[in-house]
């Protein structure tokens, strides 16, 4: 099952499509609907039947639900609808979890590179790599990311969903820092995330500098944080992780 989490946005306007031939492409003869602003989608009048549904990808763009680029196999009967067919999609801006997790694509940073600074995170700070039960290496990388956003069931164990997904935003953040793609002496106007700011302790919000904002996180590592508190703090990360380089 795949819940929307409260930190995840609607998109609007993706192409989804009824895939007759199964190539996972869309064909000029196959029926085609976008999502609207809500990020729903709706085919009418379609009949009793079997269809699959897919979506189109887009560049810069991973899927991550259905997993591997996968698409739903729906059996149609008369006046019944279907619903719950929901696609998930991550952004691939450079140094978000989507860049991270696909570096073996575009190679920007090799293996030696990464794992030398997962270990380096591994040792300094209370939350990663170990302590997350991942291994300070591209494996366990990738894992907690895949964990954080394509295995992360909300539906059953909702707790740990979002301290993944703080963790890896987390990671990828200290991994933005490690690679010299952000500095610790960068500001950042944090005045939004007022809850975040105010768990972690921040004051003033307008001037945080990201040594200071790790340093607060890193002190919370001996707590234990409520689901909406992970919550909180991830979107600062997810924040961060989408500025401009």
């Amino acid at each position: 099952m795949f819940l929307k989490d409260s930190s995840e946005v609607f998109l609007s306007g993706w192409t989804i499509f009824l895939d007759t031939n199964s190539n996972n492409n869309l064909d000029p003869s196959e029926t085609y609907t976008t999502t609207n602003g809500g990020g729903n989608y709706s085919f009418s009048n379609l009949g009793p039947g079997t269809y699959t549904v897919c979506e189109v990808g887009r560049a810069g763009w991973t899927q991550t639900f259905p997993a591997n680029n996968g698409c739903y196999v729906v059996t149609a009967s008369s006046g019944n609808d279907e619903s719950g067919k929901n696609f998930g999609n991550i952004l691939e801006r450079e140094g978000t979890i989507g860049f991270w997790r696909n570096w073996n694509k575009h190679k920007t940073y090799n293996e030696a590179q990464i794992n030398s600074w997962l270990v380096t995170l591994n040792a300094s700070s209370m939350w990663l790599m170990g302590e997350a039960g991942y291994s300070a290496n591209t494996v366990g990388m990738v894992s907690l990311i895949n964990d954080a956003t394509k295995n992360c069931d909300n539906a059953t164990n909702k707790d740990l969903c979002a301290k993944r997904k703080f963790l890896a935003q987390y990671m990828v953040m200290r991994l933005n820092v490690a690679s010299g793609r952000k500095s610790l002496a960068s500001t950042y106007d944090l005045s939004s995330f007022s809850a975040a700011m105010s768990y972690l302790g921040i004051s003033p919000t307008t001037s945080v500098t990201m040594s200071q904002l790790i340093a607060r996180i890193e002190a919370k590592a001996s707590n234990s944080p409520s689901r909406q508190q992970f919550l909180q703090v991830m979107s600062v990360c997810d924040y961060i992780n989408n500025q401009g380089i």
